[in-house]
């Protein structure tokens, strides 16, 4: 069994911005609905409420995005509080509704995450197509860290996930499963998990399709 691509989920990890400028900037203090755990990596919505005489808005976990409301960002960790031991170690936001999250809500958000090939792994052809449907795989309470994966076969034109996939993650243990045949492919085999650059659908990009995009 290959060793390169493990099967490692880590949900989504900000590595940058399509126009170059720091995701740093637009990190935000959101409280966490009482709905479902928050991981690291975990991608959220907001729930439309708001806390603290509405200057906090919350937010709540998200299966997909499309269906469950647009994706506004990535949750990267939770604000500590002493009241809930997990919020510090091993860091993530039980579903108790009394936590702060910090997110990353960047529109332009480049994040990296990996993909789950499933058979049918994502292909250089398809790089840029208007939309890719993710996981649901619940984070891990022991890690903190999200698990959610892109779902390889679902690489479309039409606009119907909640991710774009910008362009595969350059480094040198990165193989692409490609099972066209294609130069550098690691072949369509299950224990390969290519990495991925990133970006959310936008609410005003969900009626356009790839050519649009």
């Amino acid at each position: 069994m290959s060793v390169l691509n493990a099967d490692i989920p880590f949900g989504g990890i900000p590595v940058g911005t399509t126009d170059g400028s720091p995701w740093q900037g637009s990190l935000r203090r959101c409280r966490h609905d009482a709905g479902a755990n928050l991981f690291r990596g975990d991608k959220v919505v907001h729930a439309g409420t708001a806390v603290a005489g509405g200057f906090t808005v919350t937010v709540s976990n998200t299966a997909n995005g499309i269906t469950d409301g647009s994706i506004v960002g990535i949750m990267v960790a939770p604000v500590v509080n002493r009241a809930s031991a997990v919020t510090e170690h091993p860091g993530y936001s039980p579903n108790s509704g009394t936590n702060d999250v910090l997110v990353v809500t960047a529109p332009n958000l480049l994040i990296l995450t990996q993909e789950d090939n499933d058979g049918d792994p994502i292909e250089f052809d398809e790089v840029g197509q208007a939309s890719i449907d993710v996981t649901t795989t619940t984070g891990s309470t022991v890690t903190g860290i999200a698990a959610w994966e892109l779902d390889s076969s679902t690489a479309t034109s039409s606009s119907t996930g909640p991710v774009r996939v910008y362009a595969i993650y350059d480094r040198p243990d990165n193989i692409q499963a490609d099972d066209s045949g294609a130069p550098g492919g690691g072949g369509a085999t299950a224990d390969n998990r290519p990495k991925w650059l990133c970006t959310w659908l936008v609410a005003d990009q969900y009626l356009l399709t790839g050519a649009d995009l």
